[in-house]
């Protein structure tokens, strides 16, 4: 008898034993599950991910900015924060309001931030009062000017604005507006001052040269190039499996770049007269109306001699400052300089030479075309 009330203990026991380990193995699952879900909502936090509307984009946590998705219409490499312009001079514009991440279009590059104002230019806001005791100074240009590939605090606009206001012993304020926009020539660059920079009030304007800004950019408009580098993509890499979306881009950016300056060296005066000289003149006649005292041109990288030699003409007649940021920068490695070999634009490193140039330039007393404190 106590052997079988002993065997029914026995198997009471190993029943609630089972029992209790099922409970807890299940109770250790639940509980493994979810620091799973909390680890995956951290991690997705932490890579500024959040579900939206159906899909996983990038999350913007500065309620003033919005996501804006790819406008497909716009050119590839622009097409997330730039969109088509019913100005009949721009090709294109950047969208106010927008932030974004970037890591690259022709090439894998570090992640930098993308914010455009209200305005509709990458910087912060700013009041259209100047500010007593300030000295405004706006900088236009294309890409290289933007910062592509690198955030807006290391473009050479806002080193330089960091140098004059640290650097300097003065009680004057500096503000330097960073105005540039991928794929801008001198016209639309000065158009863009016209329309949106004059009513900033500057006292200086700086323009960021690059090879290729006097080219015309009306095929970018109209597409016509993107479908001729298209049709001529397709000819050449008619199997396109093997290649990866980055790389689709890097083929068609040189085929359009191509094409480009083709027409470029076809129209050269013609192209160098419209896109460059003219508009210069127009800002010697914009900066005499609303009393810019300095007008600034850069030379950011190679340019066709004749080109270079025609500006500086121009400038010598007008009494602008020429800077050929250039000269100081082929002391380098050009490797040292460049995002990377399959988007050759400045990295941090160069536009920090840029602006360290510069800076020597504008702030010498006995230099008086050139000096922005004078």
């Amino acid at each position: 008898m106590n052997t079988i009330t002993n065997c029914k203990s026995c198997s009471l026991i190993s029943f609630t034993n089972e029992k209790i380990k099922f409970l807890v193995d299940r109770t250790l699952i639940i509980i493994i599950l979810i620091e799973v879900i909390v680890i995956f909502i951290l991690l997705l936090k932490i890579l500024n991910f959040h579900y939206q509307t159906g899909i996983f984009g990038w999350s913007i946590y500065q309620s003033e900015y919005k996501r804006v998705l790819p406008n497909e219409n716009a050119p590839n490499e622009m097409s997330i924060f730039w969109r088509e312009s019913d100005d009949p001079i721009f090709h294109g514009e950047l969208i106010p309001n927008h932030y974004q991440f970037f890591e690259g279009f022709t090439a894998k590059l570090n992640r930098s931030v993308i914010k455009i104002n209200s305005d509709g230019f990458r910087d912060r806001e700013y009041s259209i009062e100047k500010p007593n005791n300030t000295i405004r100074i706006i900088v236009l240009g294309d890409s290289v000017t933007f910062g592509w590939g690198i955030n807006v605090s290391d473009t050479y606009p806002k080193v330089l604005e960091k140098m004059l206001n640290n650097d300097l012993n003065t009680t004057i304020n500096f503000e330097v507006l960073n105005f540039g926009v991928p794929g801008f020539n001198t016209l639309e660059e000065i158009h863009l001052l016209e329309k949106k920079g004059l009513k900033y009030n500057p006292d200086v304007v700086i323009i960021g040269y690059v090879a290729g800004d006097a080219e015309n950019n009306t095929k970018l408009k109209t597409k016509e190039v993107f479908i001729e580098a298209d049709k001529l993509f397709k000819e050449r890499f008619y199997n396109q499996s093997h290649l990866s979306r980055i790389e689709e881009n890097f083929y068609k950016n040189e085929l359009t770049t191509r094409l480009i300056r083709d027409d470029l060296i076809k129209n050269f005066n013609q192209n160098l007269e419209s896109y460059v000289l003219k508009p210069l003149e127009h800002l010697k006649t914009l900066s005499q109306e609303k009393k810019i005292k300095k007008i600034i041109i850069v030379f950011l990288t190679d340019t066709y001699q004749i080109e270079k030699d025609r500006i500086v003409e121009l400038a010598n007649k007008y009494n602008f400052c020429v800077i050929d940021a250039y000269e100081r920068l082929k002391k380098y490695p050009y490797d040292s300089l460049i995002l990377d070999k399959k988007d050759p634009h400045y990295n941090s490193f160069a536009n920090q030479i840029i602006a360290e140039f510069i800076f020597s330039k504008i702030t010498q007393n006995d230099n008086q075309i050139c000096s922005v404190i004078s």
